[in-house]
Parts: structure tokens; C-alpha cells; sequence
């Protein structure tokens, strides 16, 4: 258990700080984004005509009962018309950087570090070498990419260049962690074989 939890800490930050590199400093971050005009006036109109935050599909429905037919067929010309979307809105403002949102980050990658330690502990236990315990964290990166991010693709139309990003993002930010698991680990048998040697010759 020991093991499993020192593995999670150091695979979590190893995600958290290529999750940091890959936004901060490469261009990964910024891929299939594209930001507003600075004087656009569509802030001021979403402040005025959507009162909650949430995430918004557009072109809108009637929420809470069942349209007619009639709607229905009015909704489908608007939706191939476009223009279509989705509108994540936060009527008030917040910090782009704040320590929750970071620390927060740093908890879900730790958490699921902690996960693919567990998984790359039952490898190990039959015999599964460093090489192996990459490919398996490589996998579980594109396992993530392929039931999250490609549907967002195929059904909500995010930009492909978005979606590579994501693809970047969690194959080498997994594929480290996992390298970097595998060699904690393989740094640990080593001592304690020491160890145990130190002890056997007293």
C-alpha cells in the first residue's frame, strides 16, 4: 500500500507538471482555441439573457415540456442552419490561475496516479519490466483520449486541433508517469535488496 500511495504522489506530479509545460511554455495549451474580438459585445448580451451559469446548447429548446412537432421541425432547420454550439458561461468572473483551481488539478492527477499504480502493481507482480509498465501508462492515456475527448469530437464538433492537443496531453503526461513510477519503484527494490544483503553479511 505504501508503494501504491509514494507511486500516486510522484506520478501525479509528474502529470501536474507536464500538464503545467505542455500550457505554460509549448503550444499545446493554446491548439484549436480560438479567443473572442477584446470589444465583441457578446459578454454584455449573455449577461443580459442567461441569468445562471451552466453550459449552454444552442440553438436553444423549450426546457421542462415536450415540444410539438411543429417546434421540433422549427429547432432541426435552426440547427442545420447554425450556427450550433456549446457555451460554458460563468456570469461572474474568477481567477484564471487561482490556488483552488491548481490544487484541485493536483488532486485529480495524484488520484489518478494512484489508479495506475494499483493497475501497474498487479503488472509488476507478474513480472512486467519497465518497458511494459510504460505501454500500459501510454495505453491508459489514450484509453482516457478515446471515451472522453473523441466523443466530444464526434458529437459536440470540438476542433480537431483541440482534440490532438488532448491526445498530446494525456499520452505523454501518462506515459511519463508511468516511466517515472516504474523507476521509483525499481529504485525501491534496489535499496531494499541492499538492504537485506547489508543485513545477511552481519
Amino acid at each position: 500500500m505504501k508503494r501504491i500511495l509514494l507511486a500516486g504522489l510522484v506520478g501525479g506530479l509528474v502529470v501536474f507538471v507536464w500538464g503545467a509545460a505542455s500550457h505554460m511554455l509549448l503550444p499545446v495549451g493554446e491548439m484549436g482555441l480560438k479567443s473572442m474580438p477584446v470589444n465583441s459585445p457578446l459578454p454584455e448580451t449573455m449577461r443580459a439573457n442567461l441569468a445562471d451559469d451552466g453550459l449552454y446548447f444552442f440553438p436553444g429548446r423549450e426546457v421542462g415540456r415536450k415540444q410539438t412537432e411543429a417546434e421540433d421541425a422549427v429547432w432541426m432547420t435552426k440547427y442545420k442552419m447554425g450556427p450550433t454550439g456549446l457555451l460554458l458561461y460563468h456570469r461572474s468572473g474568477n481567477s484564471p490561475m487561482s490556488p483552488r483551481l491548481l490544487g484541485v488539478e493536483l488532486a485529480t492527477d495524484i488520484a489518478g496516479a494512484l489508479l495506475l499504480a494499483y493497475l501497474l502493481t498487479q503488472l509488476s507482480a507478474g513480472g512486467a519490466g519497465i518497458g511494459s509498465q510504460m505501454r500500459i501508462s501510454m495505453l491508459a492515456g489514450i484509453f482516457a483520449w478515446v471515451s472522453i475527448s473523441v466523443p466530444y469530437w464526434n458529437w459536440y464538433g470540438f476542433p480537431c486541433a483541440f482534440i490532438l492537443a488532448e491526445l498530446i496531453d494525456q499520452v505523454v503526461g501518462w506515459t511519463l508517469a508511468g516511466l517515472f513510477m516504474a523507476l521509483l519503484w525499481r529504485r525501491l527494490e534496489r535499496r531494499a535488496m541492499l538492504q537485506a544483503e547489508r543485513i545477511w553479511e552481519s
